[in-house]
C-alpha cells in the first residue's frame, strides 16, 4: 500500500473506474479517472487479497489511450471531485459504455437464461453535455471537535468557514467547489448565492449542512 505502480487499463467498471492490470500479474487495480487503453501511474491504497483486486489513486498518464481526449475536460476539479468520471471521454463513448452497464447487469444479476435476456437499445443522449443538471447538493461538514463539545455541554462553533462542495474521490473529505460546470445556469448562480450566505451566517451553524 501507498507505493506507485504502472498499470494498463483494460475496461471501465459500472461505476466509471478503470480496471487495470500490471503486465506481470492478473491482479486487478481499480483506478479512477482513467480510460480503456491508458497506461497510468497509480498509487495503491488498499488490497483485497481474497478477491484479487486493489483500490488505487490515479497519479498521472504515462501513455494515453486513443479514446482519451483531455481537451474535453471543462472542470478544474476533475480527477479530484467524485461527481464526474467521464469528462476525458468522447460523449458517444460514454453513451456506449452506459449501454454495456445495463447489458452486463442483465447478464450477471437477472437470473434469466441467456435467450430470455432482452436486447438493450442504444443510450439516448442529451443535447447538452454540460450545463444540464437541475439539482446539485453541495454540503459542508460540522466544526472540528463538534461532537466532543456537544458531549461536554459546549455549543460547537466554526473557527473559520469550512470547505463547501462535494466529496473528494475515494475519501470522506469535502472539497471546496466554487462552481460546477454540469449545473444549469440557475443552479450555478444558486451555488454562488448560497456560498455567500453561508459565509455571512456561519456563526448560526453548530453542525454541517447540505
Amino acid at each position: 500500500p501507498f507505493t506507485e505502480i504502472d498499470v494498463t487499463v483494460v475496461e471501465l467498471s459500472s461505476t466509471g473506474d478503470g480496471l487495470a492490470l500490471n503486465p506481470d500479474s492478473t491482479h486487478v487495480y481499480v483506478v479512477p479517472f482513467t480510460a480503456p487503453g491508458d497506461t497510468v501511474t497509480a498509487k495503491v491504497v488498499k488490497h483485497f487479497q481474497q478477491d484479487f483486486y486493489s483500490l488505487a489513486d490515479f497519479v498521472k498518464v504515462v501513455k494515453p489511450s486513443t479514446e482519451r481526449d483531455d481537451s474535453l475536460i471543462q472542470c478544474p476539479y476533475f480527477a479530484s471531485c467524485s461527481g464526474c468520471q467521464f469528462q476525458m471521454l468522447p460523449y458517444q463513448y460514454q453513451l456506449a459504455h452506459k449501454k454495456t452497464i445495463v447489458e452486463k447487469a442483465y447478464q450477471n444479476f437477472s437470473g434469466l437464461r441467456p435467450e430470455l435476456v432482452p436486447a438493450i437499445g442504444d443510450t439516448i443522449g442529451s443535447p447538452l453535455q454540460y450545463g444540464y443538471r437541475t439539482k446539485l447538493t453541495p454540503h459542508f461538514d460540522g466544526p472540528p471537535g463538534g461532537r466532543r463539545d456537544n458531549r461536554n455541554g459546549v455549543r460547537p462553533k466554526f473557527e473559520e468557514v469550512p470547505p463547501i462542495g462535494f466529496m473528494k474521490k475515494g475519501t470522506r473529505r469535502t472539497l471546496d467547489i466554487e462552481d460546477c460546470t454540469i449545473g444549469t445556469d440557475a443552479v450555478r448562480r444558486g451555488i454562488k448565492k448560497e456560498r455567500s450566505r453561508i459565509v455571512r451566517e456561519i456563526d448560526k451553524y453548530t453542525r454541517g449542512a447540505t
